[in-house]
């Protein structure tokens, strides 16, 4: 008999890895553009709740008179890498 037939086969023949492969991208594919909508609704859904606040803490500071409000100099934007600047309409007239 030959020694060849009565050897066990051992893990997976390269076709078996390459089509697991293939149905592992097409899932992935298929899932990525959900992912990214879902992504991006929860960005909006955080901007909206940060809107909200400012507007409650706005009408606190403007209705209560007990109530200080600390404020933000909007005029500047840290940008990546630290530098700064200015956001649109904001720009300082120089003084001649």
């Amino acid at each position: 008999m030959n020694v060849m037939k009565r050897r066990k086969q051992r893990g997976f023949t390269l076709i078996e890895i390459i089509a697991v492969l293939v149905v592992l991208t097409i899932l992935v594919a298929l899932a990525m553009p959900k992912y990214f909508s879902i992504q991006d609704e929860a960005r909006k859904k955080a901007v909206q709740t940060a809107l909200k606040a400012g507007e409650k803490r706005a009408i606190t500071a403007y209705t209560e008179p007990d109530v200080s409000v600390r404020t933000v100099d909007i005029t500047e934007r840290t940008l990546a890498g630290g530098s700064k600047a200015p956001i649109a309409g904001t720009e300082r007239q120089s003084e001649h």
